[in-house]
């Protein structure tokens, strides 16, 4: 019989040549167990998806047994590293491409080897033009709720039920409401009503409006117009002149009579005087006698006619409120808050507003602390459609016929992530940003959303992320940009700008964007990330893990990142491809480049005694006014992009791999 330590030997050599495949010699075990580990990662980059598990990144290993393992700098949030330097897990935050060092120790010695790790956010798949998504409740009705129902409800009824509902909004508009209270409007019905909330929530405890009944029946809709198909609601004045009664007019924040008619679902071209109605659907307000008068060459009634009349939703102070799943359209303003804190749009569908989707206001208090989420915007800024020309030596001018998607004005901590932005029939050069921070607002956080201008915004200010004139709430709070995606934007991607009225007192973060296809109208003061703070700033703005693309003949493109009077710029690991100018540093400016990778672009420049540091980066391109560094690299990166799979790649043997936000021998994507 074997004795114990004889048995323990030989079964120790079996589990060596399982392992190993052949047994060992005396010699060599004992080696294994007095030398350093030596460890390697095969492949060394890897890109993980924040909230989802990946297979387990185990280490060759052909020196010593591992006894403990550390990472320099520690690993993304979620990712695990056992004491045999094996990865695994499920990452919980976003995080750009970074190179870690892995060491492995024993009681001989360490040894270490680096891998690069970059996070990104789960995709998000592009929404319907009528999206219904079913969403995780944010809301419960524990106190009361009442039904609504346009047409088999009625204001007699109780409202208790959905088999007692009531009919209008003006009904619900006399209730006051209170925290966990909710107001359900039936799918498929519509109101040519304004909801105005009527009492507040509490934090956690909002007051809700929301739907009710099966989804196939579409969402409650809220119209902020009249409704004037039908050949009877015209009279013809004189031939192709036509006009409808009964039509009121009320003066905007201008001193102007904004409205908006459309017919069959398209905006009309709005003119000046009755006399400048030439044209198919051209169409004149006149408030004196309450008409709307178009030009058509037969009788506009034959046609599906709405004209704008009122706000979907607000004016509104009240505080808490959660808006949620409704289809808002034909409004001047969509959602119109004043001064409410704490505010939740969440998976509204707008389409066809005359003004602002959602405009938040109110300097005293601030509206704030508000969200706008997984909604979908389509055709804002109808009082602009057709204004094609953009005079940049008359802000003024122009500013009556700009209008936004989500705007925050004079407002506090916003955030607002997960939207749908496209235009598909306004046309316009007048400033038509899908999202704006303006005259002191502020969101602390702008992510995942989708900017589609369909080329349908030309020359002009229009903005797809606009920062301007923001202030930080409190003083301190800083500002977030990161994975969102903007393509097809003839203005420009996303700018951080200040004229000296608020100045930029946190810091902003611009960070994992893709921007494609932008800035690409050969518009003056056009580029694809601007950074202005007209020397305001003390906080710092920091550009990060972005792929910025011109267009795919780069022909028209302006500057992918501009900086201009600007201190305490950081531009990191950014790709900058196909524009005119891939970075340009302008007029006093104190920018820091590192890790960046810019090629196909025809020179990077520094302008007017500002001051470049750079390091590290790959350029490919004519330098003007510096001395790149010696760890940068003046060689074609390779880049291979392909607009029509929506891909762009970087060569494994890459002179510029480890730079930019792509790994070397990996594929970006975008949809």
């Amino acid at each position: 019989m074997l004795s114990r330590s004889v048995f323990c030997r030989a079964f120790l050599l079996l589990l060596v040549f399982l392992i190993q495949g052949s047994l060992p010699t005396e010699a060599s075990a004992k080696r294994r167990l007095i030398e350093s580990p030596l460890i390697g990662y095969n492949p060394s980059s890897y890109i993980f998806v924040v909230g989802s598990n990946f297979d387990s990144v185990v280490p060759a290993n052909s020196g010593g047994a591992i006894n403990s393992c550390t990472s320099s700098p520690a690993l993304p949030a979620g990712i695990q590293l056992s004491r045999g330097c094996v990865l695994s897990g499920a990452p919980s935050i976003i995080a750009g491409a970074l190179t870690y060092t892995i060491t492995a120790s024993n009681s001989v010695g360490a040894s270490s080897a680096q891998i690069s790790i970059r996070v990104v956010p789960t995709p998000t798949p592009t929404p319907m033009p009528t999206p219904t998504p079913t969403l995780t409740p944010t809301f419960s009705c524990m106190s009361r709720s009442y039904y609504v129902d346009s047409e088999y409800g009625s204001d007699s009824n109780s409202g208790s039920s959905a088999l007692n509902p009531w009919k209008s909004i003006a009904k619900v508009n006399s209730v006051r409401l209170n925290p966990d209270e909710c107001v359900l409007f039936k799918r498929g019905s519509r109101w040519r009503e304004t909801l105005m909330p009527n009492g507040s929530g509490t934090q956690g405890h909002p007051i809700v409006y929301a739907a009710y009944g099966p989804e196939s029946d579409g969402r409650p809709v809220i119209l902020g117009s009249v409704d004037k198909t039908g050949t009877s609601n015209w009279i013809m004045e004189n031939p192709n002149i036509w006009y409808t009664q009964g039509v009121k007019w009320s003066l905007d924040s201008f001193g102007k009579y904004p409205g908006g008619l459309f017919h069959d679902g398209f905006g009309s071209i709005t003119v000046a005087a009755k006399g400048n109605l030439v044209s198919n659907w051209q169409w004149w307000n006149d408030p004196a006698n309450s008409r709307a008068y178009v030009y058509l060459d037969h009788n506009p009634g034959s046609h599906a006619i709405e004209i704008e009349q009122r706000n979907g939703v607000g004016w509104s102070a009240s505080a808490h409120v959660l808006i949620r799943d409704f289809e808002i359209a034909y409004a001047d303003f969509g959602v119109a808050i004043w001064q409410g804190a704490g505010w939740l749009i969440e998976n509204v569908f707008f389409h066809d507003i005359v003004e602002d989707a959602i405009h938040a206001n109110g300097s005293n208090p601030p509206s704030s602390a508000g969200s706008v989420r997984n909604s979908v915007f389509q055709d804002w800024n109808w009082k602009g459609h057709n204004r094609l020309v953009f005079d940049y030596n008359n802000w003024g001018a122009n500013e009556p016929y700009m209008g936004y998607a989500v705007h925050i004005f004079q407002s506090d901590n916003w955030v607002i992530s997960g939207n749908s932005f496209s235009m598909l029939n306004v046309r316009t050069a007048m400033d038509s940003s899908p999202i704006a921070l303006d005259s002191g607002g502020h969101a602390k956080l702008i992510e995942n959303n989708t900017i589609d201008g369909n080329g349908r915004i030309l020359k002009g200010a229009t903005t797809g992320i606009m920062i301007w004139a923001t202030k930080a709430a409190n003083g301190t709070d800083p500002i977030t940009v990161r994975n969102n995606t903007i393509k097809n934007l003839p203005g420009l991607g996303i700018i951080v700008q200040d004229f000296g009225n608020y100045s930029f007192q946190g810091n902003v973060t611009i960070e994992s964007n893709t921007l494609i296809d932008v800035a690409n109208a050969d518009a003056l003061d056009s580029e694809m990330i601007r950074i202005w703070t007209n020397y305001g700033s003390s906080g710092s703005i920091v550009v990060k893990n972005n792929v910025i693309v011109g267009s795919p003949t780069a022909l028209k493109t302006r500057p992918a990142i501009k900086v201009r009077n600007s201190p305490k710029v950081q531009i990191l690991n950014n790709l900058m491809m196909n524009s005119d100018i891939g970075l340009s540093i302008n007029s006093s400016s104190d920018v820091t480049a590192r890790g960046n990778v810019a090629t196909q672009n025809r020179s990077y420049a520094v302008f007017n005694s500002a001051v470049l540091h750079e390091e590290q980066n790959c350029w490919n391109g004519t330098i003007f006014g510096f001395a790149p560094n010696s760890t940068t690299v003046l060689e074609n990166p390779g880049m291979i992009i392909n607009f029509t799979a929506k891909s762009i790649s970087m060569p494994a043997a890459s002179p510029c791999a480890g730079k930019g936000p792509i790994p070397a021998g990996t594929t970006f994507s975008w949809n």
